[in-house]
């Protein structure tokens, strides 16, 4: 299903506006604007390993 509700350009400009050393752009191919209910679990990897880059600093 394609995500309708977001340009997915707001991805990019987001990266490329916030600040801080650590920040990752994920893309992943086909979950859209329903990724939280359709991979928890890809979004629970990534945010510890986001913490898990964060106490490394």
């Amino acid at each position: 299903m394609a995500d309708t509700t977001a340009d997915p350009a707001n991805s990019k400009f987001a990266m490329r506006h916030l600040s801080g050393q650590i920040k990752k752009w994920v893309k992943v191919e086909g979950e859209g604007h329903f990724i939280l209910w359709k991979n928890p679990a890809k979004i629970i990897a990534e945010i510890r390993q986001m913490l898990e880059l964060m106490s490394e600093t």
